[in-house]
């Protein structure tokens, strides 16, 4: 009898570790809404092409033949919550910045992020490090649509320190390595500090567009997506 106790424990301990807090009938549920959700994604996507492997991960979702664990619950959440993000990215930079700049300094670099998110094993939900990596990459692209659109709006000649400021922002959004919370925490003060230019005659953009831009830094709050 203990003997069949303890390997009743190790069962429930696997399923628990497979299931997480969900049962079984839970988690079909919870299958069949994130397949809406994904289904909702593609049709509202408008700048970003879904990787081709997006069709295995489809699979698992539609499948009877593929056990729908924690694990994967959760990684599809990241996913289609960060195909989203990169989508609405894609669309502020595609309006406000020139075509080339947009091609060069936006599109290539979150294609990177889409295509990167494609190379976890469907069955393992990413790693809380590989989270935080993909969200600093989308907070620095975020930072290079608000200061490509900004110098390229300014007309009239600016000041030495003026100068200055903008090319330290640029420097930060085009350093080698992760875009650290240090990164974005320069950056941002910048903004702040010569948010006045926005203010000035010579700008080709108008308050509407500027308080869309900055508001997509979400300077005033963390990112509201919730990972797992």
């Amino acid at each position: 009898m203990p003997v069949l106790n303890i390997v009743y424990g190790l069962i429930s301990q696997v399923k628990k570790k497979i299931l997480g807090d969900k049962s079984k009938e839970e988690m079909n549920q919870h299958r069949q809404e994130l397949l809406i959700k994904y289904e909702t994604m593609k049709m509202s996507l408008k700048e970003i092409v879904l990787h081709p492997t997006i069709k295995d991960f489809s699979s698992v979702l539609t499948s009877k033949d593929h056990f729908f664990s924690n694990a994967k619950f959760n990684l599809f959440t990241n996913i289609i919550g960060f195909l989203i993000n990169i989508d609405k990215i894609a669309v502020e930079g595609f309006k406000n910045l020139p075509k080339d700049v947009f091609k060069r300094r936006v599109i290539s670099s979150l294609f990177l992020v889409k295509n990167y998110l494609f190379t976890q094993r469907c069955d393992r939900n990413f790693a809380e490090q590989q989270l935080k990596d993909i969200d600093s990459e989308l907070k620095r692209i975020r930072r290079v649509i608000y200061i490509e659109s900004f110098i390229c709006s300014i007309k009239r000649s600016l000041e030495a320190h003026e100068k200055d400021g903008l090319d330290s922002m640029q420097k930060l959004t085009r350093k080698v390595g992760p875009f650290t919370d240090d990164d974005q925490a320069k950056f941002d003060v910048l903004v702040e500090k010569f948010q006045y230019l926005n203010n000035l005659p010579g700008l080709r953009i108008n308050e509407d567009e500027r308080k869309s831009i900055v508001s997509a830094l979400k300077l005033s709050k963390r990112p509201s997506l919730c990972y797992y």
